[in-house]
């Protein structure tokens, strides 16, 4: 849906795009309803969109094969909410239309911590690669997001302090999930598809922890492939 809205969004020209942002946009001094829940679809350019798009697949797939669609679902929209919610509560008297999906993404990657955070991941940076659990990595960017966040806030176009509002409203809300016994999803792949159409479907249960998405998420991690110790 984001894709497709901002594919025809830009299409019909900056201007259009601009008045979309105030319209469906989380402006904190006229927020609706409505905006906190369009908010999440919109994305202010081809580089947010496909950054947000590409953390989404590698921890939500692992997330819903879990969860399932709807508890998925649930969680991400919950996710979002307390992403604005937190950013609100910093920034109250913003003028400026927050967008995009981010907030809502950093729930699901703290979903994939309480769920899969002693997996090893081999993450790549400027001074090479290094092997470490899950945890550590995300617990490192969202210590970061929080330290941009209490510096930066107010002067930087990114809205930090929604992506930690939205990672601890994920991460809480699984946590108290598996707590309560939320029976989980196996993590075992179903048959394999029998034409073109199952095909398509299966897409969604490759995991990213038997390393299939090297080549694509290469930017983050190399691959996720051993079982949590």
């Amino acid at each position: 849906t984001a894709i497709f809205i901002f594919m025809f969004s830009v299409a019909r020209g900056r201007e259009h795009l601009q008045q979309l942002f105030f319209t469906y946009g989380a402006v904190p001094t006229h927020l609706t309803a409505q905006t906190v829940v369009t908010h999440m679809f919109l994305h202010a350019h081809a580089g947010h969109l496909v950054g947000n798009m590409v953390w989404l697949a590698f921890f939500g797939m692992n997330v819903e094969r879990r969860l399932g669609p709807v508890v998925y679902l649930v969680l991400y929209i919950l996710s979002g909410l307390t992403s604005i919610g937190l950013f609100l509560l910093f920034m109250p008297n913003g003028n400026a239309p927050l967008v995009g999906a981010s907030g809502a993404i950093s729930g699901v990657v703290g979903m994939y911590v309480v769920l899969f955070g002693r997996r090893i991941a081999e993450v790549s940076w400027i001074f090479g690669t290094v092997r470490t659990p899950a945890y550590l990595f995300t617990l490192f960017w969202i210590g970061t997001e929080l330290l941009m966040a209490i510096l930066f806030s107010r002067h930087v176009q990114v809205a930090h302090w929604a992506h930690v509002g939205g990672f601890f409203g994920g991460a809480i809300a699984m946590f108290v999930l598996a707590r309560a016994g939320f029976r989980q999803h196996s993590d075992e792949k179903p048959p394999e598809p029998k034409n073109l159409a199952e095909s398509f479907t299966e897409l969604r249960y490759i995991p990213a922890a038997q390393g299939r998405l090297d080549e694509t998420y290469a930017l983050f991690f190399r691959r996720f492939d051993a079982p949590p110790a």
